[in-house]
């Protein structure tokens, strides 16, 4: 399947720093791509280059199968982009935005679309309220809508739930899964690594580069160190008694557990609990099921 849009090799500097160094991704109909990473990790200059929005230093950038030497003119045809910030006018209604995100394209107003598109955000019964009064969550969807307005054939989001409650944030996410199972292809760019399990495809970032990328399921299975669980009063604390050991490979905090991994790639839930207690600390320790957290953790570390 041809990509809608495609890129290798990227690199950006912003004088001499490397912001964006070797990074690739496919953009085919019908995926979901997600940019996992935490803040400085590059993915919004990514973004910004992929738009034609920031000219790379190296690398190549296809679209629908061709190199193009400047793709900004032709990117804005094929690409909805939403940023980080809202962008949106906060003194405009709903509707008004909408029209004005129309003629921007220079579209025609579609009513019909148009109703579509606020059933399916659920901002329908909003249509006339400013911009600037809507919650965090309905700011996003707005922004989703204004980004369809053109119906482009590639959606890109820079951290599109950042700040956003937990319901609109799974409404966010459920509506994302419908376009890509309308053959859209989508780029989201996010710092929550749970966010990562609803995309066919994950692109793992750190300071700049692309540490890890494939199925989600493909790259926890190939994590290389068992994941131990330790449920802890206080996880913090137990944490830094256990690192000061020197013998765990990696020692993180999830909620109220610590998940563990060795460098010994024999170790068995009960030799974690006896090398603990011979130091002191009697521990509840059980294997655990690795999560991308964990993958990336095991892949900064090492």
């Amino acid at each position: 399947m041809t990509a809608v849009l495609a890129a290798s090799g990227l690199e950006v500097r912003y004088g001499g720093r490397v912001a964006l160094r070797g990074f690739g991704v496919a953009l085919e109909p019908g995926r979901l791509v997600g940019m996992i990473g935490p803040d400085g990790a590059g993915k919004t200059t990514a973004i910004r280059t992929l738009c034609g929005l920031v000219r790379p230093s190296a690398g190549t950038i296809e679209i629908e199968g061709r190199a193009v030497a400047h793709p900004r003119k032709v990117i804005a045809r094929l690409v909805g982009y939403m940023p980080q910030r809202f962008s949106l006018y906060t003194d405009l209604t709903i509707d008004e935005n909408i029209a004005f995100y129309a003629r921007l394209h220079g579209m025609r107003r579609s009513r019909p679309r148009e109703r579509d598109l606020l059933e399916k955000m659920g901002l329908a019964e909003f249509r006339g309220r400013l911009a600037g009064r809507l919650s965090g969550g309905m700011k996003q969807k707005l922004a989703l809508l204004c980004v369809l307005v053109h119906e482009p054939s590639l959606i890109m989001m820079d951290e599109p739930t950042t700040g956003v409650d937990p319901v609109s944030r799974r409404e966010l996410w459920r509506i994302l899964g419908e376009l890509a199972a309308q053959s859209m292809s989508i780029l989201v760019a996010t710092p929550y690594l749970d966010e990562a399990e609803r995309c066919h495809e994950v692109v793992l970032m750190h300071e700049g580069r692309t540490i890890l990328r494939g199925e989600p399921e493909a790259i926890v299975a190939g994590i290389s160190h068992p994941v131990f669980e330790i449920p802890a009063a206080d996880a913090f604390a137990a944490k830094e008694a256990i690192s000061r050991l020197g013998w765990a490979r990696t020692v993180h905090v999830f909620g109220s557990r610590l998940h563990l991994t060795t460098s010994e790639a024999g170790d068995t839930a009960a030799s974690v609990g006896r090398k603990l207690l011979a130091a002191g600390i009697e521990a509840d320790v059980r294997p655990a099921i690795p999560s991308l957290e964990d993958v990336f953790i095991e892949a900064v570390s090492g």
